[in-house]
Order: C-alpha cells, then sequence, then structure tokens
C-alpha cells in the first residue's frame, strides 16, 4: 500500500475510501466523491494517536506485552505513518 503524491490509492474498497501522500506526515483521504480531508500526524498529540490506533489493534509502544495490541510500525513497516493517518481519518474525520 505505498502512498503516492500523485495517485490515490484504495485503503479500503468497502467504503470506496482512498488515499494519497502529501509529505512524510501529511496524508490526504476521501471516501467516494467526497472532498479529500487533509491529515497531518503533527497535528494530533501522542495520546490521542495512542487511543485511536488502540481502536484497530494497534499501539506505538515497541515490546508491549498485550495480545490485542501489536506494534503498528511492526506491522506496517514501510507504511505505519500512513496507516496512523487512515485510522485518525476514519476516527475523527469521516
Amino acid at each position: 500500500m505505498a502512498a503516492s503524491k500523485e495517485k490515490w490509492i484504495c485503503t479500503d474498497p468497502s467504503t470506496q475510501q482512498y488515499g494519497r501522500e502529501i509529505d512524510l506526515f501529511t496524508f490526504e483521504y476521501k471516501e467516494g466523491d467526497g472532498d479529500p480531508v487533509e491529515i497531518s500526524i503533527l497535528s494530533y498529540d501522542y495520546d490521542e494517536i495512542e487511543s485511536c490506533i488502540n481502536s484497530y489493534g494497534y499501539t506505538l509502544q515497541r515490546g508491549h506485552l498485550s495480545k490485542t495490541l501489536r506494534n503498528i510500525s511492526e506491522a506496517y513497516p514501510e507504511e505505519y505513518l500512513m496507516v496512523i493517518t487512515e485510522c485518525l481519518f476514519e476516527i475523527y474525520e469521516s
């Protein structure tokens, strides 16, 4: 699911959700024909991000002992920033 600055990629076919990279910490998302929403990780604090991604079974913590949470950067080594912003979009913006 590598992001492209020029091309929208489908991140969730069931909701017709698309995303694309603006810069390292900022992505745009849209659902269907809706208007794009820009999401920057830098606009959220640690607790907001952690709470949000916990809802999807992920954590920012390394070596977390929970059987239900997985470190997001280990789950998506190349794309974890995009996955975080997608979670933020789904929880806070859609």
